[in-house]
C-alpha cells in the first residue's frame, strides 16, 4: 500500500530526532471485522489483514511493537475503548516530548453512513471525529472495507453523507453518457431476407429483446 512505502522509505528516520529536535515515534490503530455486516454476511479477510499489516509496519514502517493496537471482531464499543487506550499511549509520548506519526487503519464491512461493526453502524462523521481527537502531530486514516448495501444502484442520503444519486432511467441519454447505438441480431439463418430485431441497447434496460421476426 502507498502509506506503507511512504513509511518504509521514512522507517530509518523513526526513533530519531526530527527537524524540530523532537524524537519521531510512530504509532498504528489497526481494526479487522471479518462479521459486520447487517445483513449477516462475513468477509473471509479483514481481520488477516488487519494482522498482516500491523507486522508490516512493524518491520519497514518504524512501529515498535508497544506502540501497535490491532483489534479483531470489535464492536462499536471495543473500537471505541481501542481508541480511548490509543489516546493515552499517545498522550504519554507526546508528553515525553516525542514527534507522533499515527496510522488509523480499518478493514471489514461498511455501507453509505458507516463502518459496520457486529451487526451495529459507527458513522463516518464520528469516526472522523475520533481520529481527529488522537493528540497526534500527524493522522493517517485507511478504510478498506466493503460495501454491504441491498442495491448498488442507489445511495441515500444521511447526516454523515448528505450527498445522494441514483442510477439514471434505462437509456436515457444524458451529455456525458451518450445513448448507445442499438445492436443487431444476426439474421436468422432460417428466415432469409427478414429484417432482424434490435436487442437492448444497454444493460441498464429492462425489457428483454424481442426476438426476430420469421419468415411465413
Amino acid at each position: 500500500m502507498l502509506c506503507c512505502s511512504l513509511w518504509a522509505a521514512l522507517a530509518s528516520t523513526a526513533g530519531t530526532a526530527h527537524a524540530d529536535g523532537r524524537a519521531l515515534r510512530r504509532f498504528a490503530l489497526l481494526a479487522g471485522a471479518n462479521n459486520g455486516a447487517l445483513t449477516g454476511s462475513r468477509c473471509a479477510t479483514p481481520s488477516t489483514d488487519a494482522r498482516a499489516l500491523a507486522d508490516v509496519l512493524g518491520q519497514l514502517g518504524g512501529v515498535a511493537p508497544e506502540d501497535r493496537l490491532l483489534v479483531t471482531e470489535p464492536d462499536p464499543a471495543a473500537l471505541e475503548a481501542a481508541f480511548t487506550e490509543m489516546g493515552r499511549r499517545l498522550q504519554a509520548a507526546l508528553a515525553a516530548g516525542d514527534r507522533v506519526e499515527l496510522l488509523f487503519y480499518y478493514s471489514g464491512h461498511s455501507d453509505e453512513s458507516g463502518l459496520l461493526l457486529g451487526g451495529q453502524r459507527v458513522g463516518y462523521a464520528t469516526l472522523r471525529q475520533r481520529v481527529d481527537a488522537l493528540p497526534a502531530d500527524v493522522r493517517i486514516a485507511i478504510v478498506d472495507a466493503c460495501a454491504s448495501v441491498p442495491s448498488p444502484a442507489r445511495k441515500v442520503a444521511s447526516a454523515d453523507r448528505p450527498s445522494s444519486w441514483t442510477r439514471p432511467p434505462a437509456c436515457a441519454a444524458t451529455p456525458s453518457s451518450p445513448r448507445r447505438r442499438p445492436m443487431r441480431r444476426p439474421r436468422s439463418p432460417i428466415a432469409s431476407g427478414a429484417a432482424s430485431s434490435p436487442t437492448r441497447c444497454c444493460r441498464a434496460c429492462a425489457a428483454p429483446p424481442t426476438p426476430p421476426a420469421t419468415a411465413g
